[in-house]
């Protein structure tokens, strides 16, 4: 924290605290890996790493904003994910996809109580350590203020209400419950105060429960 400088420090302790910060934060000329190994195949951590310089640095982060977690279902437990493409998933709408548009979303996590949202995380950074060759790739994103701006007062009203289904990761369907589906309990999409929204969705499903919902 102490090479950050106090400005960008305040900055980036303001981002976490101050419910009218922007909805993202980008910053770049961190420091890097000096002897990065090339990309596991199968998705998991590579074992010839030797340095951890971006892991430190996402650590570091999360430390400045909140409290880094982990889950169960997701990446075996581990604190810090690698997301990496792995052949066979290219299509999927999960972490471990490369060919496809990555949908909205907020990340979610199983849970048997089938309430997907309640332990997510507030929020998520992503360190890139290796880009993609044609340098193609991005990362969007949507504010829920501004999007709720553009909402009229009935379809707000409805978004607030239990009346959709959300589907599970779907890292969670496809390596711990054999590629089968399963939805959430009924669940508002928007919640939170009304000048600071919080919208839920999963980038793998969305539905309805009835005709107003859907509507």
């Amino acid at each position: 924290a102490a090479n950050l400088g106090d400005e960008l420090l305040d900055e980036i302790i303001s981002f976490g605290t101050d419910p009218d910060a922007p909805g993202a934060l980008l910053l770049d000329n961190l420091p890097v890996d000096p002897n990065l190994p090339p990309t596991p195949a199968n998705g998991e951590p590579s074992p010839g790493q030797t340095d951890f310089v971006g892991e430190a640095c996402v650590l570091g982060l999360s430390k400045l904003i909140g409290e880094p977690v982990g889950y169960a279902t997701e990446k075996s437990g581990r604190i810090i994910h690698n997301l990496v493409p792995v052949a066979g998933a290219e299509t999927t709408q999960s972490n471990r996809g490369s060919r496809v548009l990555l949908s909205f979303h907020n990340d979610s996590v199983y849970d048997e109580s089938l309430h997907f949202h309640t332990f997510n995380p507030d929020f998520l950074i992503l360190y890139c350590h290796r880009p993609d060759v044609d340098g193609d790739a991005v990362t969007h994103f949507v504010d829920a203020r501004t999007l709720g701006a553009a909402l009229d007062h009935d379809d707000i009203v409805a978004l607030r209400e239990p009346l959709y289904r959300m589907a599970a990761p779907s890292n969670f369907t496809m390596l711990l419950n054999n590629g089968e589906k399963v939805w959430s309990k009924p669940m508002p999409i928007l919640s939170g105060r009304a000048d600071c929204p919080e919208i839920t969705i999963a980038a793998n499903g969305v539905t309805p429960t009835d005709d107003r919902a859907a509507g």
